[in-house]
């Protein structure tokens, strides 16, 4: 018997998924920095590309599967 708290799936690294964000972007942010022709708007959107993507990522391993009762 298995409780409601356990992983059934596989994590991202080790329940951290923010490891993965801080990846993608340092990754962008040196790509840039070393000559990647990117401009801010589009540097801006991936960023907040790959932090929704994440989030809701994340948010599938927070959230309870069943609505607690009163």
């Amino acid at each position: 018997m298995t409780d409601d708290l356990t992983p059934t799936e596989p994590t991202l690294w080790g329940r951290q998924p923010v490891y993965i964000l801080a990846v993608i972007q340092a990754a962008l942010a040196l790509a840039v920095g070393f000559g990647l022709q990117l401009s801010g708007d589009q540097v801006a959107l991936v960023m907040a590309l790959s932090t929704a993507v994440i989030a809701l990522i994340t948010n599938r391993h927070v959230t309870p599967n069943a609505w607690l009762k009163d």
